[in-house]
């Protein structure tokens, strides 16, 4: 009946308390004594519902300990994957300067070819990414140069060509005019 029940599980409780109280250094090995006796029927003291309760608590534990296994490997899983995304990114940022280190040593090369005054150099081997707009503007710049440069250099020659010309004429105009002067 039900008095019954409450009466064994007030029982099987005081029986539990009891077993707790063991002294500390048998408390483990007493209770897991009592506990074998009852589930072998020999410690009639132990009513199963309190076995059933061990039993329970114990389930408890082991499912709680895998809970918190699987938490730390959980755990260890995204330490690993933090890991690699942090190797990842230090490949990629050493890779990026890398790139970068390449596209300032040839601009470095082309400007110093154009101060030297080769108006011919041209960036030819392509740079990585973004850094293309760079080496285009770049043979653009010596493009626009080397054409203004022409157009200067043109300029001059005419300029001399003119002048020794007009040079030339000058010379003409003085010898006949020396003659004139002397045939009058």
């Amino acid at each position: 009946s039900h008095a019954q029940q409450q009466g064994d599980l007030a029982t099987a409780t005081q029986l539990y308390q009891e077993i707790l109280a063991v002294d500390a250094q048998h408390a483990l090995a007493g209770r897991e004594r009592l506990f074998d006796e009852a589930l072998l029927g020999r410690e009639p003291r132990i009513p199963r519902l309190l076995v059933d309760v061990h039993r329970a608590a114990e389930d408890q534990q082991a499912v709680e300990a895998a809970q918190w296994r699987r938490r730390i490997a959980l755990v260890e899983r995204g330490a690993l994957r933090a890991e690699a995304a942090r190797r990842e990114n230090a490949a990629l940022a050493e890779a990026s300067a890398e790139e970068q280190g390449r596209v300032v040593n040839s601009l470095a090369t082309g400007l110093e070819r154009l101060a030297m005054g080769d108006l011919t150099v041209r960036l030819k081997e392509s740079f990585p990414g973004g850094y293309e707009k760079l080496r285009n503007d770049f043979n653009d710049a010596a493009d626009k140069l080397e054409v203004a440069l022409a157009a200067i250099a043109n300029s001059t020659y005419a300029i001399r060509s003119g002048g020794g010309e007009i040079a030339s004429a000058t010379d003409d105009l003085s010898r006949r005019t020396e003659q004139q002067a002397a045939t009058l």
